[in-house]
């Protein structure tokens, strides 16, 4: 008779999560993210007040630093990497395609490409890339991410985490961070043709992907404080729900009637159902509901319409299936809907990470950037 022996582990390597921490005007959200077999893990996600910044991203280091401070013990800091991303506006992408070349030489043609598409001087700017992939029309050609931003923002940022005792081991970009949460490995199965917008609070990220893969991406000024929702959703007079909730009394409720998808479980696979809850698509608002922000919202769409605009004069007659909202401003439950009416598609919602603190029945969509980064940073 034999026997089956298992294999004794004498090394194990230690599985180190990662916090993913996204810095918005007036609020830190956090997410801290932990590899977890083939999938992901959330082990806890939080929200801070935090120091305001503009459009640019300008924020105050001291205060940053006691924000941070604020939010370790809340989302469980125990020493883990930290990855974040500069707030607003403060680094310039873009996308840009180049000649498939030898790996040495790709550094020195993106830098040229970029002094031609960035128009500020590259002197006192670090300058990344990272690329995307391949396309072949006439020629093979390198779609790649170029991002630029100023020595001294970066340095106060790193400063800021330091004085909060954060270890922070990288920076990463926005509109990354929104397509591994939706599309990367790991990712929550938003399939097809998406325009992912994510919402901030004074500016809005686009970020446009089809399957895995990321084809643009663009920052724009505007965002949920723009059109009038820093402060929540209008009251309703029919629930008599109180500012800043919604229809049903709780933040973030959904409005009665709207139309939910079937849960999807397998977001973030592998013991992230009771951390995530299921996203929804909705049509247009029903006759009637559209409220005094629908004219705000309508500038927000056009944004949108704007960013569609640019991606299609360089790659053709391309079309989302879907436009999946996310950040503050997906808070607001009638937002999905008056944007559905503006742009004539459907519009999602990813659901979201529960936070730890508050009502922990309710999901925050403004955590998705925070939970991107924090995927950036863990190896499955």
């Amino acid at each position: 008779m034999t026997s089956r022996v298992k294999a004794i582990r004498l090394f194990q390597r230690r599985v180190v999560p990662c916090l993913g921490v996204a810095v918005d005007a007036g609020e830190i959200r956090a997410v801290r993210v932990l590899a977890n077999g083939p999938g992901l893990r959330v082990e806890a996600a939080a929200r801070v007040n935090g120091p305001e910044s503009d459009t640019g991203g300008a924020v105050d280091q001291a205060l940053l630093a006691g924000a941070l401070r604020e939010l370790a013990p809340v989302v469980g800091y125990d020493g883990e990497p930290v990855v974040s991303a500069l707030p607003g506006m403060a680094v310039i992408e873009r996308i840009i395609k180049v000649p498939v070349m030898p790996a040495g030489e790709l550094a020195s043609a993106v830098r040229f490409e970029a002094e031609q598409h960035i128009p500020v001087s590259l002197d006192d700017m670090i300058l990344r890339h990272v690329v995307l992939g391949e396309e072949q029309n006439h020629e093979r050609r390198l779609r790649t991410l170029v991002a630029a931003v100023r020595r001294d923002a970066v340095e106060n940022f790193q400063r800021a985490f330091a004085a909060a005792g954060l270890t922070l081991a990288a920076l990463d970009l926005p509109s990354l961070a929104l397509w591994r949460y939706f599309c990367g490995e790991g990712a929550v199965g938003v399939t097809g043709r998406l325009a992912i917008v994510n919402v901030d609070t004074v500016v809005t990220h686009c970020a446009f992907t089809e399957g895995e893969r990321l084809l643009y991406s663009r920052t724009s000024p505007g965002g949920s404080r723009s059109i009038g929702l820093d402060r929540g959703p209008p009251e309703s007079e029919d629930s008599g729900s109180p500012a800043g909730y919604g229809t049903s009394g709780v933040p973030g409720a959904l409005p009665n009637g709207w139309r939910e998808a079937a849960a999807t479980a397998a977001a973030l696979p592998d013991g992230v159902e009771d951390a995530y809850e299921g996203a929804f698509f909705a049509g247009p608002l029903p006759a009637g509901t559209r409220s005094n922000h629908g004219v705000l919202v309508g500038q927000l769409a056009g944004e949108i319409k704007r960013s569609l605009d640019f991606f299609r004069s360089t790659y053709g007659n391309w079309a989302p299936e879907k436009v999946v909202l996310s950040g503050a401003g997906a808070r607001w439950p009638d937002l999905t809907g008056l944007l559905a009416d503006e742009l004539a598609m459907d519009v999602g919602l990813p659901g979201g990470i529960k936070p730890a603190q508050g009502d922990s029945s309710v999901p925050d969509p403004a955590l998705v950037t925070a939970c991107g980064l924090a995927m950036g940073g863990v190896k499955l």
